[in-house]
């Protein structure tokens, strides 16, 4: 059996030195989501020291964050090659999570602490249907769960919501993976975790339409918050395209999926969905910059939702580090800004970079497509 560590010239640069314990980092995550007594009190007295504290907090954070680079490189890693074989063409990236989610994630559970948030690293593999999506999860688990030296999946923390679905339409598979080696030399990232999300390019559309949507009328409509109408409609065209998928989905016959498919109809027309989420687009061209080459391994994003502006900077491999903290620093100073939608994420290429976080470029085309299919009917 071939090692997970494979090669030093691959993970080398993504190996970060671990220099706090994990009570130190969830001390940090505690003062960055604005809990305990501690953190109220010197804002109240003392802003300076306040400001301090936090950038030092904050720094702690990004370092918890930064660890996970190499086990989230050797996950994807397998997960790209078990797509490969499946699919032929898929899409697989990988992302470390951004600071504005984390502290959302502590703030709305507060047992939660910043060393037990699961997805702190994230891989996606995008594949053609729901069957390729089982297949796939069915090889990782297999092989993750064969070797001694490597990943293994953790199966109470997995979740499959395509058979169960979220309550506002979301449908994919995630499967988590604990990093574990042999090797002394990254034994310090050994138990870190590694959420892999596993969909069909139906699924995926759907996902980052909620994200552009999200964006560009400034709700939270992926955390389920947001106007009742935008929520009923994306519930509705959740269920039209698994119904059409044949997945589990709340139509007991045919008649409510017409009737879903009229309403799904009225309310695009309504909230003229298609006219907005094809312009941003349109306007986003305009006002897009990216510095790098071809052949980048990274990309830092940075999306200015309401302005409809973004830009990008390419990374090799080899500048992993130089990556994070620009990606720490870009953060920091627009910690408060929730307009601002910064993330560092892996792609094998810009053009897959593009496909898989289409969400960034306010770019619907795929999600329009398929309503005007499935909803509409032309």
């Amino acid at each position: 059996m071939t090692p997970i560590i494979s090669s030093a010239e691959v993970l080398g640069p993504y190996i970060m030195e671990r220099r706090y314990t994990n009570a130190a980092f969830n001390r940090a995550g505690d003062f960055i989501a604005s809990r305990g007594d501690e953190w109220l009190q010197l804002i109240k007295t003392d802003f300076q020291s306040w400001n301090a504290r936090f950038s030092k907090e904050f720094g702690i954070m990004a370092e918890w964050r930064n660890l996970h680079a190499m086990p989230l490189k050797a996950v994807s890693a397998l997960l790209s090659s078990e797509a490969t074989n499946i699919d032929g063409a898929p899409i697989v990236v990988e992302r470390l999570k951004r600071y504005l989610s984390i502290r959302s994630k502590l703030q709305r559970f507060p047992v939660t602490n910043l060393t037990t948030i699961q997805d702190i690293a994230g891989c996606r593999a995008v594949v053609q249907d729901v069957r390729h999506a089982y297949e796939l999860r069915d090889r990782i688990v297999q092989r993750f769960g064969s070797r001694s030296d490597g990943p293994q999946i953790v199966p109470k923390w997995c979740r499959d919501y395509i058979a169960e679905p979220k309550p506002d339409g979301y449908r994919s598979i995630h499967e988590v993976a604990k990093f574990y080696s042999l090797d002394p030399s990254v034994s310090h990232c050994n138990d870190l975790r590694v959420e892999i999300q596993i969909r069909s390019r139906m699924q995926h559309a759907w996902a980052m339409a909620v994200e552009t949507a999200s964006a560009v009328t400034n709700q939270a409509l992926k955390s389920g918050d947001g106007e009742a109408l935008w929520k009923r409609f994306f519930f509705l065209v959740a269920e039209i395209m698994a119904f059409n998928e044949g997945t589990q989905n709340v139509f007991a016959n045919k008649e409510e999926h017409f009737n879903a498919r009229r309403e799904a109809s009225g309310l695009a027309t309504q909230l003229r969905v298609v006219n907005l989420l094809s312009g941003m687009q349109h306007v986003l061209e305009s006002y897009s910059t990216f510095e790098g080459k071809g052949g980048n391994d990274l990309y830092l994003l940075e999306l200015h939702a309401q302005n409809r502006e973004i830009g990008y900077m390419g990374y090799g491999k080899e500048d992993f580090k130089k990556a994070s903290e620009e990606y720490a620093e870009k953060e920091q100073a627009n910690r408060n800004n929730e307009d601002i939608h910064i993330v560092l994420v892996t792609a094998e290429s810009l053009s897959d970079l593009k496909s898989a976080y289409p969400s960034f470029f306010l770019n619907s085309v795929g999600f329009i497509d398929l309503i005007n299919e499935q909803v509409f009917g032309s």
